[in-house]
């Protein structure tokens, strides 16, 4: 290299030099820049800004380690985000080598949570089998969606001078009753046995005592309506993702199959709607949730053993004390049919449209007039005015007569000139042949039918090639 190829090198260096020397304290605070003792190389100057101002990784492992072991939940943002927001402080001290296990991120998660979730915790630690941290994260979020329904409750005793049907006057102590009620209320809530999704306390009474599979049973220490039958529900529905399990108060874990809507007839022939009811056949009870109820402008009276309900200050319904909880009464006659019964859901009595007689035609089956007049000879019944039984038209429908057809079928004439083909399957399990389907040909002439084992539906032509040329032998 030439002296003179060396000083253009030396003089586009030094051009390089200053000009990236410049770039950088220009562009740098004014704070750091003044520390920086002077030079004329870029290098030197990079290398002492790197050994003084640059962040080791042993600073932010301990400024991960110090906010996943320190942050607790405050409500703001909503559990879910609160707990995203540790694991990736989670995930960024794993980044660094710090050897932390999935159950210890668990420890912290639930030691972050306040006072509210102690039940989650203490199901956690009485349960056997471990957690994902996915099923952690959806059980928490599903108690904090019950916490949020159940913040405020209370029972109300309104009186209205103005309605129809009076209630029957409370007990003089009543104010007594219903103070001690709210703090038995509030014990029970507050106790350390009531885990998760708590749906009643009495839970292994509940399997233990034999009772009416149709009875209903009103409870204040569960969070939904749960039933064990789906004879009566309606409008029913998938649970979600966090509605599919709900824990019991002894920790174990059940599956809720359905939800739907439920009404149910009480001994005051009113109607209560129940909304959101669980359908969990492993249970012996049918449950009603109390403060549900009481959200929904509906008040109660305890006493006696008995337990009065009431909408709007009229009296709908009643229940009477059985072991540690109410049973309701409810109406166990007939139910008429919806064609000739007008019911208002609510606190309003049934209102019927039909004459006695076209009412007992209904109940008993659409059995004929003189049937009825019969009964009524025999003493069975009642004595029925028939003027006004008219024409059931349920009857005439039910007793209608196709015309017959006189016209002739015809048929094909010769062999394959119509084949009835089907395909069925997939059969689960397959067979030893591993077959999975199975096709049948019939000859609409010969009625001649053909069976035949297929692997998939693809194969249908080449089976019915080998039918066609076995009927033309």
């Amino acid at each position: 290299m030439s002296s003179a190829d060396k000083r253009s090198f030396y003089e586009k260096w030094e051009h390089s030099n200053r000009s990236c020397l410049m770039v950088m304290k220009y562009t740098m605070d004014k704070s750091i820049k003044e520390c920086v003792p002077k030079t004329e190389r870029v290098k030197e100057f990079l290398e002492y800004v790197k050994a003084n101002y640059t962040k080791t990784d042993k600073a932010k492992m301990t400024t991960h380690l110090k906010l996943l072991t320190t942050t607790v939940y405050d409500g703001v943002g909503g559990i879910k985000d609160h707990i995203i927001k540790l694991k990736h402080y989670f995930n960024k001290a794993n980044e660094m080598k710090v050897e932390l296990s999935e159950k210890f991120l668990k420890w912290l998660i639930l030691e972050s949570l306040p006072a509210p979730f102690d039940a989650v915790k203490l199901t956690y630690n009485a349960l056997k089998e471990e957690w994902t941290l996915e099923e952690l994260m959806s059980i928490v979020v599903q108690h904090e969606v019950s916490l949020k329904k159940n913040e405020t409750h209370s029972i109300a005793f309104v009186t209205d001078h103005g309605s129809s049907m009076k209630k029957k006057p409370l007990h003089q102590n009543w104010r007594v009753d219903c103070f001690k009620f709210k703090n038995w209320l509030e014990k029970k809530k507050k106790c350390k046995i009531v885990v998760m999704v708590d749906l009643n306390a009495n839970m292994i009474e509940i399997n233990i005592v034999d009772v009416h599979a149709n009875s209903w049973w009103l409870d204040t220490g569960a969070t939904i309506h749960v039933t064990n039958s789906l004879q009566e529900m309606t409008k029913k529905r998938r649970p979600s993702k966090h509605e599919e399990f709900v824990y019991m108060g002894n920790g174990s874990k059940v599956k809720v199959e359905f939800f739907g809507m439920i009404k149910l007839r009480l001994a005051t022939e009113s109607f209560l709607l129940l909304h959101d009811v669980a359908y969990i056949p492993s249970l012996r009870r049918n449950l009603i949730f109390v403060f549900v109820l009481d959200r929904h402008s509906y008040s109660f009276h305890f006493g006696g053993g008995k337990v009065d309900i009431f909408s709007n200050s009229v009296l709908i319904g009643n229940g009477v004390l059985f072991g540690n909880l109410y049973s309701l009464s409810l109406h166990h006659g007939p139910l008429c049919d919806s064609s000739s019964v007008n019911s208002v859901v609510g606190c309003k009595r049934v209102r019927m449209n039909l004459s006695p007689s076209m009412l007992w035609h209904k109940r008993l089956g659409h059995i004929s007039r003189q049937r009825l007049e019969r009964l009524v000879r025999d003493g069975v019944l009642f004595d029925l005015d028939f003027l006004d039984f008219e024409t059931c038209v349920v009857c005439l429908k039910g007793k209608m007569t196709a015309m017959t057809r006189k016209e002739k079928i015809d048929r094909c004439g010769g062999t394959l000139d119509l084949i009835h083909t089907d395909i069925c399957g997939p059969l689960t399990p397959t067979t030893l042949g591993g077959y999975k389907y199975f096709i049948t040909f019939i000859d609409d002439f010969s009625r001649y039918g053909y069976v035949e084992l297929i692997h998939e539906k693809s194969d249908s032509l080449n089976v019915f090639k080998a039918f066609k040329a076995k009927v033309e032998l």
